[in-house]
């Protein structure tokens, strides 16, 4: 992963109004996934304090038309604006992404 993909897949947009839970844990996972299907920071064409600028804004990352359909509904359930919309880490585990690349894994 890039030297930057700290701060840019983590939401921890200074903010001592706002608590982080798991719904930021999410938000991390679903760029960090972005960024390693795409050898891409999520941001790719912005500075890392616009990016910051962005997720504070809400705005999640733009996902590739190029990747799979799981992967696509995987990431954006992951970056939705709304953290109480996020899914949990359990139901993502549930996620046909994950079952699909599990299946791949128990069939080497």
């Amino acid at each position: 992963l890039a030297c930057f993909a700290g701060p840019l897949s983590i939401v921890m947009v200074v903010n001592p109004k706002k608590t982080y839970g798991p719904a930021a844990d999410i938000w991390s996972l679903g760029c960090t996934v972005l960024e390693m299907l795409t050898r891409q920071l999520p941001y790719p064409d912005l500075e890392w304090t616009q990016a910051l600028y962005r997720i504070g804004k809400g705005e999640p990352p733009a996902i590739p038309s190029g990747l799979s359909k799981e992967a696509r509904d995987f990431i954006s359930q992951c970056v939705k604006p709304n953290p109480e919309d996020r899914p949990s880490a359990a139901k993502l585990l549930d996620h046909p992404f994950v079952n699909r690349s599990m299946r791949s894994i128990r069939s080497m």
